[in-house]
């Protein structure tokens, strides 16, 4: 509290400060003097509290304020991102004087840019929307991975700008590799979709049920001292939101892994100005078992019915019911991905 305290005291003290300035210019100056060693001795004092109540708790000093820190920091970083100071800095970018080409280029779900790039001088920029992963957390982190809308773009702007002799073995500009990416990336967001829909879903039911077998597996993992902090009930429910994220993060993570080893393969065949065609069918599948076994796993966590209780004992019983159960998985994957492509054909390349 007192770090709070100290934050609004050194704020309130500059705005005080700033107000006085035309009127009292000399008190201004004494004020703006202290305002900041008063905040910052209260906010010495602040940790001087918060160190005395955690030690009295029996909590870890060290991570309670690094975790304060952070999110004071995190604050303070979303309230400038939407401040009406930051929103006139990104819409009064004006168009440099001498600069003869600008391509402005923006992933769909880059949450820096937030599209193109807002200017009283929008006709003369030549903007283009890519996509790379369509995800508000990696997109602005991606572009370079991003070989044949990104990268490429990149090499044929600078080779135009020098007139390099081998600009003409470049991959031609086309409209069709942009629609390409999009549909490329419409794949992994219908599997990110259904994944936290599954999570989602799941977790609803549960608590609903009352159900935290689950969450019981990995409480015992969890530090003593936090859960002396709260209820046992509150300690279960958390737990058990914690685990569904991390499964749902897994299977995502496998799935992205599957996604970008089939772009990998279609970026290359571009660059090589061959036919992508072709390389979508295994992925797309694999995509789509990763899907359904995190569906079917879901619904036996539900239900209780797994059928390895009631498949005889032994290696070989448990092999087939995993087999059985993969089998399964594949020909769901096949039949969703043959009913996706019908509804979301595949843009060709030549």
């Amino acid at each position: 509290m007192l770090g709070l305290i100290s934050v609004a005291a050194g704020v309130v003290g500059l705005r005080i400060a700033n107000l006085l300035q035309p009127r009292l210019p000399r008190l201004a100056k004494h004020a703006k003097r202290a305002a900041i060693p008063a905040s910052v001795i209260l906010w010495i004092l602040g940790m001087v509290a918060l160190y005395q109540s955690a030690d009295t708790l029996q909590i870890p000093f060290a991570p309670v304020l690094f975790l304060i820190l952070s999110l004071v920091l995190l604050g303070v970083s979303i309230f400038t991102i939407l401040s009406k100071g930051w929103e006139r800095i990104l819409t009064t970018v004006r168009y440099p004087p001498g600069l003869s080409r600008w391509i402005d280029l923006y992933a769909s779900a880059d949450p820096v840019p937030v599209g193109p790039t807002l200017t009283q001088d929008h006709k003369r920029i030549e903007s283009c929307e890519i996509w790379n992963e369509g995800s508000v957390i990696t997109d602005h982190v991606l572009y370079w991975r991003n070989l044949d809308e990104f990268a490429l773009r990149v090499v044929r702007a600078c080779a135009e700008t020098a007139r390099s002799a081998w600009a003409a073995t470049l991959p031609p500009a086309s409209a069709a590799v942009d629609l390409r990416a999009r549909w490329r990336v419409s794949w992994l967001q219908i599997a990110r979709t259904a994944l936290i829909t599954i999570g989602v879903a799941l977790g609803v039911v549960l608590f609903q049920q009352q159900d935290f077998e689950v969450a019981e597996l990995f409480i015992g993992f969890i530090p003593q001292w936090i859960q002396n902090l709260v209820p046992p009930d509150i300690v279960e429910r958390t737990t058990l939101i914690a685990v569904i994220a991390a499964a749902v993060w897994l299977a995502h993570a496998v799935t992205r892994a599957v996604w970008l080893r089939w772009v990998g393969k279609e970026q290359l065949a571009i660059l090589e100005q061959q036919s992508p065609n072709g390389f979508e069918w295994w992925p797309l599948i694999g995509m789509g078992m990763i899907s359904w076994v995190a569906l079917l796993g879901a619904t036996i966590i539900v239900t209780g019915d797994s059928p390895l209780a009631e498949a005889p004992k032994g290696v070989t019983a448990i092999v087939t019911v995993v087999l059985l159960a993969a089998a399964m998985a594949l020909g769901l994957a096949v039949g969703s991905v043959f009913l996706l492509r019908k509804l979301n054909p595949a843009p060709s390349v030549g």
